[in-house]
């Protein structure tokens, strides 16, 4: 974790009892956040709850790194996150609350009725609920002031790419896919790998490389297809299945698109080329 923000979460949380995180735009994960109360962790156990608390906090995140936003959780909890930006982008997030306000959620009573927000019916309480910070409305907005403030002095030391930001992971990807063009990569499991939403991987690797995931691996696969068929004698079939594409149909029109000519041309030019230069020829053209 970055010094400066590791001194900072530990004072914040002393000083407020939230919780803060720095995460890269498009991720959000509840198991691996130690900070997250325990609460939040049991109320995430079905799969559903825990899409929902995900998706939830993503949509503080602001893509345009302007605004902090706040709102309630199905839960009932209140969570915001603070855009850090660096160079007019968003290079991460500082998510702080799972918080409740003005005492929304939660009794204080185990084994009595949880207060339970949205009209769900009353639960018997855990006990988690008692670990969860509690403050007033105006006592937690004083709090996101001072994310807001410390998120300006972040982005002064923070590098693009570091931990908890958006750029490492994708150029770990990119190098990935560039030493192993011949894999059947994948947007859903390549966004996995970040730890980002898909669309916002998607949006992210465009602005990283300049172009689509299918473009970008396009290209790559054509310039390795080249290679082969200039300085190999495998036959076209195998260049085209060890340079990553799925079908004879599909290297011929992505290579056509991509080079302006068919696969097999290379070939024909470069076996023009070697009767020229056979001695025949030479002697030849010398008469």
């Amino acid at each position: 974790m970055n010094p400066l923000l590791a001194e900072f979460s530990k004072s914040f949380h002393e000083a407020t009892g939230l919780p803060i995180q720095l995460h890269a735009p498009g991720a959000f994960s509840i198991s691996q956040d130690a900070g997250i109360p325990a609460f939040c962790r049991v109320m995430a156990v079905g799969r559903k709850s825990c899409e929902k608390c995900v998706t939830s906090h993503l949509a503080l995140q602001d893509p345009i790194g302007i605004k902090t936003r706040t709102s309630k959780c199905f839960a009932g909890l209140t969570s915001s996150a603070v855009p850090v930006v660096r160079q007019g982008e968003p290079v991460g997030f500082l998510h702080t609350g799972h918080a409740s306000v003005n005492g929304e959620v939660g009794c204080g009573q185990p084994g009595q009725k949880c207060v339970v927000p949205g009209g769900r019916k009353p639960t018997t309480c855990s006990g988690a609920c008692l670990e969860l910070p509690k403050l007033s409305a105006s006592a937690y907005e004083g709090a996101l002031g001072l994310v807001r403030l410390f998120s300006a002095q972040l982005a002064s030391t923070i590098i693009p790419g570091s931990e908890g930001t958006s750029y490492s992971a994708i150029e770990h990807l990119v190098r990935q896919i560039r030493n192993d063009v011949s894999h059947d990569w994948r947007l859903p499991e390549l966004a996995l790998a970040a730890g980002m939403h898909p669309g916002y991987f998607s949006e992210q690797f465009h602005q990283h490389t300049g172009s689509t995931l299918t473009a970008f691996l396009a290209t790559l696969r054509v310039e390795k297809a080249k290679s082969l068929l200039e300085f190999t004698a495998h036959s076209i079939s195998e260049v085209a299945f060890a340079s990553g594409f799925r079908s004879i149909s599909q290297f011929n029109r992505v290579f056509k698109s991509q080079a302006g000519f068919a696969p097999g041309q290379i070939r024909s030019d470069r076996s023009h080329d070697a009767a020229n230069a056979s001695p025949e020829n030479a002697r030849a053209r010398r008469r």
